[in-house]
């Protein structure tokens, strides 16, 4: 243990709270509900993304959900998946609904609200998929289907998180809510969620700063010919067309830089100074 303040370290791990989370619960409740009747229970809808993994930070306002339409089958042409967005559109701007303000964007349909949601249509290959993953999603702004992987993503970080007793997804947290003071650094949450993962389970700790310092000095410690598994496929996320390079190279110069605050708490011998070191390396003065 150090002279970090208690108070202070749990600060940049925290979860959603409770209110938060109940909000979330019944927005998906609600959206599920109004798709599923609407469409005869021919769609399968669940929640995706930070909050579903358990890795979302306190003020999320946002949520992804996706909704399998369960007659359709991949591959589809532009033309269907145009339709089945239009459709998906339709049933939550419906006359009377609560998401009048839905609004067809890239990859979903954006509603707004004190939590918005991000409802996503999906097609699978075939029927014994539309339970598995992979399942596919559409860019419409490239015109392309792509593989997702949101239940295989969940059931690995919940291996992950036991395999670390329960160190994993406050890492994730910490490392989210870190590069948050960067605006310069435009790293996607699931990027750094990868890199997470990436690290051997034994880096692990249950005491938050000492595992953010051990956790973030592996990822700093990856070099430029190693690979990031993504969660769910297990592809490697480091390229051209995803983590590039010098995207990396620089999350990893900020990073590295703010673990000399770290290691400043860890070792500092009172708790004004640890509290102060361990403040500054997540951006707050």
């Amino acid at each position: 243990m150090t002279n970090i303040s208690p108070a202070l370290c749990g600060r940049y791990s925290a979860a959603p709270s409770e209110a938060t989370i109940k909000a979330v619960v019944n927005l998906h409740r609600d959206i599920r509900q109004i798709i599923e009747d609407a469409s005869g229970n021919r769609f399968t809808t669940f929640l995706q993304g930070s909050y579903r993994n358990g890795t979302a930070l306190p003020e999320i306002n946002d949520v992804d959900i996706i909704t399998v339409y369960d007659p359709g089958r991949s591959p589809a042409a532009t033309d269907y998946w145009t339709a089945l967005f239009e459709y998906v559109a339709a049933i939550l701007a419906k006359p009377g609904s609560a998401y009048q303000s839905a609004e067809i964007t890239d990859k979903c349909i954006a509603v707004h609200g004190t939590v918005s949601a991000d409802v996503v249509p999906a097609l699978a290959s075939t029927p014994e998929t539309s339970s598995i993953d992979p399942i596919q999603i559409f860019s419409r702004r490239v015109g392309r289907e792509r593989d997702n992987y949101p239940r295989k993503h969940f059931e690995n970080g919940v291996r992950k998180q036991a395999d670390t007793k329960d160190a994993f997804k406050p890492a994730v947290r910490m490392l989210k809510r870190w590069a948050r003071q960067y605006d310069t650094l435009q790293v996607p949450s699931y990027y750094l969620e990868c890199a997470v993962y990436s690290v051997p389970d034994g880096a692990f700790r249950a005491y938050d700063p000492l595992s953010f310092a051990s956790v973030a000095t592996k990822v700093v410690g990856i070099g430029p010919s190693d690979s990031i598994p993504s969660i769910g496929s297990k592809k490697n996320i480091r390229g051209s067309t995803e983590w590039c390079d010098d995207d990396f190279a620089a999350f990893q110069e900020f990073l590295w830089g703010d673990l000399d605050r770290v290691f400043n708490a860890l070792e500092a011998d009172t708790s004004t100074s640890a509290d102060r070191y361990w403040s500054l390396a997540f951006g707050d003065l």
